[in-house]
């Protein structure tokens, strides 16, 4: 008697999946609303720009530059810095407590992100009249300012619009003179960068970058700590503000005691390799970026790359997104960093470029006071 019942269930439970996996274009489930302010109050607050006309003082300059500092973009979102005032010099430091033993033993991409939250400093600086220079400080850097003239260059203003941009893109075209653009501004720190439009690099690429996802999503280690940034609804979200909001990555929002219990049925290798090909198919071009040095500055360099270029795309509307999971396999990386013609350098950023594509929530950050001690 019992035989009959089980069709019924697994409907119910491929319906189930189905529903955690629909993108948040075409619906969000209802009941994921937190007391207080809501999410999109929250996004408004944290990308909010300040410097050019609210800043009265030089502590709250330096204040303002470490907020933005937290805006640039990071691994998983785990915004892994911390930031100490001094007088005339900001310090970045990395948060150990953000460290990813598995997907990120030797904390490349940690300072990857360390690199972006640098640049934006610097760019965010000059809008206060600040020059800055950066230099290596143990793990991290000092960034020292000097007073100059105050500018508002379209960089600046990037930087509170530039989004990860995780849905596919409308497969346009870019022009010559702005890849060439994205380039140099990839190279602002030293790191060696290429553009990549043919088609058949493209689909090289693609294919190692899904050999690299789907290795990924088979280790259960490395599946556990992704999950652990994970922020299901937005009343986690909005309680962390780290981690990626699944809203952000174009699903549909349930509370984390179901999230996790279906995250290993819908989070599989297969899934990964449609969602990263249709990813590519839709890019205009790639933007390698390799490190000047193989150590922790170097990849500070090409973090500080990334973020340049990322800013220069926002400022001529066209959207970018990281697609790195080839870069954690050494075999895989080297083939990468060959194929995109960067010879034996180490890839350490790969960036899809594009214009179009639905927008999706953005993701939030942590308050500066909470990443920051010190006095200026």
């Amino acid at each position: 008697m019992n035989q009959p019942q089980r069709p019924a269930r697994l409907d119910r439970r491929r319906l189930l999946l189905a529903g955690a996996a629909v993108p948040v274009s075409a619906a969000l489930p209802a009941g994921c609303a937190r007391p207080g302010p809501d999410y999109a109050a929250a996004v408004a607050d944290t990308w909010r720009d300040t410097i050019p006309d609210s800043v009265q003082n030089r502590d709250q300059l330096e204040r303002e530059i470490v907020r933005f500092a937290t805006l640039a973009p990071s691994h998983r979102n785990r915004q892994p810095w911390r930031f100490e005032l001094g007088p005339g010099w900001i310090r970045v430091q990395p948060d150990p407590a953000r460290r990813l033993p598995v997907s990120d033993p030797d904390d490349h991409h940690l300072q990857v992100s360390l690199g972006a939250a640098i640049e934006t400093m610097v760019v965010s600086a000059a809008a206060g009249g600040l020059y800055a220079r950066v230099v290596p400080d143990g793990d991290g850097a000092r960034v020292e300012y000097a007073v100059g003239v105050p500018t508002v260059p379209q960089l600046y203003a990037a930087i509170i619009r530039r989004q990860t941009a995780r849905a596919p893109f409308s497969a346009e075209a870019l022009p010559a003179p702005l890849l060439r653009e994205l380039e140099v501004a990839a190279g602002v720190a030293g790191a060696p960068a290429v553009v990549v439009t043919d088609r058949g690099q493209i689909a090289r690429i693609l294919e190692l970058t899904v050999l690299a996802a789907e290795r990924q999503f088979r280790d259960p280690a490395w599946l556990a700590e992704l999950q652990a940034w994970i922020r299901y609804d937005a009343n986690e979200a909005l309680n962390e503000r780290d981690g990626v909001y699944t809203a952000a990555n174009g699903y549909a929002t349930v509370p984390r005691w179901l999230g996790s219990r279906l995250f290993d049925l819908v989070t599989t290798p297969a899934r990964e390799r449609v969602r990263y090909t249709d990813q590519f198919a839709g890019c205009g071009a790639l933007l390698v970026i390799a490190s000047p040095q193989d150590d922790a500055a170097g990849w500070r360099a090409a973090g500080r790359g990334y973020q340049r270029a990322a800013l220069v795309a926002t400022s001529q509307d066209v959207r970018s997104a990281p697609a790195n999971p080839a870069l954690d396999f050494p075999e895989l990386r080297a083939q990468l960093a060959a194929e995109a013609g960067l010879g034996t350098a180490r890839a350490s950023v790969v960036l899809r470029l594009g214009r179009g594509g639905a927008e999706l929530p953005r993701s939030l950050r942590r308050p500066a006071a909470d990443v920051t001690t010190g006095q200026g």
